[in-house]
């Protein structure tokens, strides 16, 4: 039941995909614009809210020992970082993009021997979507426990995934936990249905590499935490 629902909330996402599109292509090719400019609105929008989350973690993260005007120095290069992070975020969804689209253009190339980059691209910017809903989904329950609730940098990822069962594990094995969620899921079959719909992929090789771009993604979410906390 949760697949069938998953499956069918995609077709909103291709529809969306849909929108827009110029002579040029051909019915059903999808959009690239829409989808990019919602991406980075949704992505600015979470940036701004999370920021008293961000604030408060920062707060507690200071020495005791700090005075006044040592806080207040930090809070301004805070404020500063935030907005430029506005930037940074917007780059680093754009290179998302364009990394995971080269990758899904490539996959179908290997395994068809032809494949258009551009449509490849349009497809990871419309399923990326589903990411926003996850991050909005995490902002929800960090208002829900307002600013005052957060101790620590890692209350600002709570467990939406498998994680909730293991609440307590290290960080590397409560990250990949928490990947295994309904909002990943959700990226996974729009990524696969669109790949079939677009007569990219036969269904079962549409969910292999759909699966495969997955994969990579929590591989080098992984690997990043490693380089940061060699200890986890």
């Amino acid at each position: 039941m949760s697949e069938n629902r998953l499956s069918g909330a995609s077709f909103v996402f291709r529809r969306l995909a849909c929108a827009g599109r110029s002579d040029k292509h051909p019915v059903g090719s999808p959009s690239l614009v829409l989808p990019l400019v919602l991406l980075l609105m949704g992505t600015a929008s979470v940036q701004i809210l999370q920021r008293p989350f961000l604030r408060a973690a920062l707060v507690l993260s200071l020495p005791a020992g700090f005075t006044a005007e040592e806080v207040s120095a930090a809070l301004e290069r805070f404020s500063l970082a935030q907005s430029v992070g506005l930037l940074g975020g917007s780059l680093a969804i754009v290179g998302k993009v364009l990394l995971l689209g080269a990758l899904l253009y490539l996959g179908v190339l290997v395994l068809t021997g032809t494949a258009r980059y551009r449509e490849a691209l349009s497809l990871m910017s419309t399923a990326m979507l589903t990411t926003l809903f996850a991050s909005w989904f995490v902002l929800l329950i960090l208002a829900i426990r307002t600013p005052g609730a957060v101790r620590e940098m890692a209350d600002l990822q709570p467990a939406i995934g498998l994680a909730l069962f293991f609440p307590h594990a290290p960080l590397l094995v409560f990250t990949l936990l928490n990947d295994i969620n309904l909002f990943d899921l959700w990226f996974v079959i729009v990524v696969a249905r669109g790949l079939s719909s677009q007569g990219m992929l036969r269904p079962g090789g549409a969910l292999c590499l759909s699966f495969g771009v997955w994969a990579f993604c929590v591989a080098a979410q992984l690997s990043f935490l490693a380089v940061l906390n060699p200890r986890t």
